[in-house]
Formats: C-alpha cells, structure tokens, sequence
C-alpha cells in the first residue's frame, strides 16, 4: 500500500537510491530488493524484539517472534484484502458477462 501513495513511496525509495548513488556497479533493483527484503524486515522484527525485551518478555527470543507474528498477520492480511477487493472492483468491467435479455447462440 505504501506505493499507492507518492511521496510514500519516495520515501521508501530513499535508501535504495541512496545506496545506488555510493556502489553504482550493484543496480537500483538489487538494493531495493536488500532493503525491502532483509533491511526493513529485519529492521521491523528487532524493534519488536526490543520493545518485547524493555516490556519483561524473557522467556526467548522464539516465543516472543512467535506472538508478534501471530498477531501482526492480520494487521498485514486486511491491507492486502482491501487491496484485492479494490482491484476486482477495477477490473470487474472488464470481465465478459452475459448481457440481460439478450441470448447469444452462435
């Protein structure tokens, strides 16, 4: 969703272009996978774990990724929906559909 918007996705964009300035021999492409894929995950599931850690959590590092996950996969399930649901509605025009009252049999 972040890309719908575009001074989001400028923003998101920001490192990726960044990096590709400092290494130009690695393509745009493969720090924008780096970041997207490993940095901000990683980024994300350790600021979890910290706040887990400063809240008491102490029984593993497991069982407290465990927890977030679970409860962060419906928080990640119903932007994707919306999402789907929006591009139905888009493409739905486009869909071949029988028109009412009139039979086609050719």
């Amino acid at each position: 969703m972040v890309g719908e918007v575009k001074w989001r996705g400028k923003a998101f964009h920001f490192v990726p272009e960044r990096l590709t300035a400092l290494a130009p021999a690695v393509s745009f492409g493969g720090f924008e996978s780096l970041w997207f894929l490993v940095l901000i995950p990683l980024a994300v599931w350790a600021a979890i774990a910290g706040v887990g850690y400063l809240a008491g959590h102490r029984t593993g590092l497991r069982s407290l990724l465990l927890a977030a996950a679970t409860g962060a996969a419906p928080v990640v399930a119903v932007p994707h929906l919306a999402k789907s649901a929006a591009k139905i509605a888009v493409w739905g025009e486009f869909l071949p559909r029988k028109e009412r009252g009139r039979c086609s049999t050719s």
